[in-house]
């Protein structure tokens, strides 16, 4: 299987619940440390702070798997406090993944070139 690249991106952060979206971005960072599969789990954000973006790396679909179970209500609290979310997938993402995440309708980029 092959490496997944993820953008999540939370446009809209309310800047009163501020501290709420970090706490909650920090909760799930933490967490996607003891994850197999997860790479790299990392929150930006913008200089006003009104969007973040998480960038995810996992070994393959499974990973990315397993991370929304384990954190899907925290995925779901992020949305809330940031204005929706939007997905973007960088990869080959396996057709349950795919099923998993249509509610999220993620755009998806194969790779064409490139090391």
């Amino acid at each position: 299987m092959e490496q997944l690249q993820v953008s999540a991106r939370f446009p809209r952060v309310d800047p009163t619940r501020l501290s709420e979206f970090k706490a909650v971005a920090s909760e799930v960072v933490a967490q996607s440390r003891n994850e197999p599969g997860t790479l790299s789990f990392t929150l930006f954000m913008n200089a006003d702070e009104t969007v973040g973006v998480f960038r995810e790396v996992y070994t393959d679909s499974n990973a990315v798997l397993m991370h929304l179970a384990a954190a899907g209500t925290k995925i779901g609290k992020l949305a809330e406090l940031g204005g929706g979310i939007e997905i973007e997938c960088f990869g080959a993402p396996s057709a349950e993944l795919m099923t998993a995440t249509a509610a999220m309708s993620p755009a998806v980029f194969r790779h064409v070139v490139g090391k």
